[in-house]
């Protein structure tokens, strides 16, 4: 249930399976953050009812008790309200200032870090096409050395004639093409029909 409410929020589902939130965050851990999170979506999707902690419990997929011993935490440090609706008989959650502005911080950190890493990765990959298309293989600097390393990766040029005349190099359903299979083939000399073997030279920064 946790997986199909977080996929309604993309930014939300990117942010949380795809940094390491505990190394990332200074001053949260991912499982109060997820909880902190959990509270702020309930309250969106349900604007005029207060977030219950039996209800946040049954949408985490926790034991009241156990959520119970968390939100506690939680409100110690600051970032939640934990109070009690007397006409209703149950406790209910409230996220704090505090929280609001740590969650939007936090998530903003991480999106940068996202962003510069893109860009990281595109400016990698001019200079590995500007060094080849020089005839460059190895820059050395006072700082940096980067060198090229040679690989090898498999082309499928005909799936079909690949199919049809090396059965043995074909997969189970679905149907998927053993590369490592045909890497060896190749790589040995032999002839293997639909594919061809593609030099590839990746760079090493140090």
């Amino acid at each position: 249930m946790m997986s199909v409410e977080l996929k309604h929020h993309p930014e939300e589902w990117f942010f949380l399976h795809n940094f390491d939130i505990d190394k990332v965050f200074s001053t949260i851990q991912r499982a109060d953050y997820l909880i902190l999170y959990y509270i702020k979506m309930q309250a969106e999707q349900h604007p005029d009812s207060k977030v219950y902690l039996a209800d946040l419990a049954a949408v985490m997929g926790l034991k009241v008790t156990e959520l119970s011993k968390a939100v506690e935490k939680l409100q110690d440090n600051g970032f939640v309200a934990w109070k009690t609706d007397r006409e209703a008989g149950r406790t209910y959650v409230e996220l704090s200032s505090k929280a609001v502005e740590l969650m939007a911080e936090e998530q903003a950190l991480c999106m940068r870090r996202r962003a510069k890493e893109k860009s990281a990765e595109r400016l990698k990959r001019y200079l590995s096409d500007c060094l080849l298309s020089v005839g460059y293989q190895t820059l050395e600097t006072s700082r940096n050395k980067i060198t090229f390393r040679k690989s090898a990766s498999v082309e499928i040029d005909d799936v079909t004639e690949l199919c049809a005349n090396h059965p043995e190099l074909v997969k189970a359903q679905p149907p998927q093409i053993d590369k490592a299979a045909v890497q060896k083939l190749l790589l040995s000399g032999q002839r293997v029909s639909g594919c061809s073997l593609k030099q590839k030279l990746n760079m090493q920064i140090k």
